[in-house]
Order: C-alpha cells, then sequence, then structure tokens
C-alpha cells in the first residue's frame, strides 16, 4: 500500500491499520459533499484485510479500456479467455463497462438498490435490485450469497474465495 493514497508508507502491520482508518476518513470526506457517510459497521481489522488484498498486479498483458470515457470506465488487462461472468454492484445510469463486457459474451449481474433497472437492456445483463451489504434481506445481499445464485456451475468456491471467475 506503499504511496497509492497518501498513507505512511510502512510496512508493519500496524502502519497499515492506521493507513487504512485515514483512508476510511478520507472516503468519508470525500463522501460527506454528497451527503453519504460510511457507517462503523465494518471493523478497521476487516478494512485493513481488505485493502491487503486488493492492490496492482502486473500482468504480461497490454491493458483495454472498457467501459465510457469517465465514470465507469475501466482499464483492464487485455485477457477476457475464459471469462463467462462480471458481477457488478453499483450500476446507477451507467452500464457501459457491462455493455463492452456484453459485446464480448461476458453475462453480468448487476445489483442496486437505487434503481429500478439498470440504464441500458441487454440480454447478458441480470439485475437485481439489491445492494451489496453485510447481511441479506429486502434491501441488501451479502456477496456470497449473491455469488452463490448466480455464478456459473462449478465455479461458485473459486469466486466467492476472490479468484477469477472463468
Amino acid at each position: 500500500m506503499k504511496g497509492h493514497y497518501g498513507g505512511s508508507g510502512g510496512d508493519d502491520k500496524s502502519t497499515f491499520c492506521n493507513d487504512a482508518m485515514k483512508l476510511r476518513d478520507f472516503i468519508n470526506q470525500y463522501l460527506l459533499f454528497g451527503e453519504v457517510r460510511l457507517s462503523k459497521g465494518t471493523s478497521d481489522g476487516e478494512l485493513a484485510e481488505f485493502f491487503s488484498l486488493v492492490h496492482p498486479v502486473k500482468t504480461e498483458h497490454e491493458l483495454v479500456r472498457i467501459g465510457g470515457l469517465n465514470d465507469g470506465g475501466y482499464l483492464v488487462p487485455d485477457d477476457f479467455n475464459g471469462i463467462k461472468v462480471c458481477f457488478s454492484p453499483g450500476v446507477a445510469a451507467s452500464a457501459h463497462f457491462e455493455e463492452d463486457l456484453a459485446n464480448r459474451r461476458i453475462k453480468s449481474f448487476l445489483a442496486d438498490y437505487s434503481v429500478e433497472c439498470p440504464p441500458i437492456k441487454n440480454p447478458f445483463f441480470f439485475f437485481e435490485k439489491k445492494f451489496l451489504g453485510t447481511k441479506n434481506n429486502e434491501m441488501y445481499t451479502t456477496l456470497t450469497s449473491w455469488i452463490d445464485r448466480n455464478a456459473p456451475p462449478g465455479r461458485r468456491n473459486d469466486t466467492a474465495n476472490g479468484h477469477r471467475g472463468r
């Protein structure tokens, strides 16, 4: 995590946890402008564990832009062989990323409680009116439950354990 978001750059666990807390504070400040707040539902340890798993990975593949030119566009490795599905929470008003994946015949499972349907109709889109959360109810689904309902047969365990869902 050194230098990726202005953290202190230390390598020990306590420094990492402090950096994770600084990141949470930064995100909270950023979201305040949109009158959105993060809850204390996620512990600092859980945040630290999550951020320890999320980091850039160097591959032999060139990067390609998928999605729109602004929000909803991402640089990803040009390595789509065997990828069957994408799980995409937080659709809102943009589904250009998922539309580009559909053009590659990749199904997208979309979830967003704040909208009634995806902004683009596509036979490769499968929408649930739910937020991604820490519990299952009318408004929320957990990542594990969402994957269990939708991942291709035989790939549920790989996908739920953080592996690519090919």
